[in-house]
């Protein structure tokens, strides 16, 4: 089976709280990581789970991070084992 970009959907969730999570059925393998305009890493996952469900809230260690502009990077494997091509993009954070 191909997978191509279309596969891998960033959706937000809303609420109390607008969340950064992946959109992905059969993405069983994932690290997601997601940067500031420095290159800290301000967030970073392997939980499948917390992935798509969870995802990030734009806090760093419970503290709310300023508006602006991050760079996410995500890597993964479907259920068939296909690797999922590195996925990148930009999130802008506003508050």
């Amino acid at each position: 089976m191909t997978y191509t970009s279309s596969d891998v959907e960033v959706a937000t969730v809303s609420g109390n709280t607008v969340t950064f999570v992946i959109s992905a059925p059969t993405l069983t393998q994932a690290t997601l990581q997601i940067y500031n305009r420095k290159g800290g890493v301000v967030f970073n996952s392997q939980n499948i789970d917390e992935i798509k469900t969870q995802g990030w809230d734009g806090t760093l260690r419970g503290s709310r991070l300023p508006t602006g502009m991050y760079i996410w990077r995500l890597s993964g494997v479907f259920e068939d084992g296909t690797p999922l091509k590195q996925q990148t993009g930009e999130v802008y954070l506003i508050r």
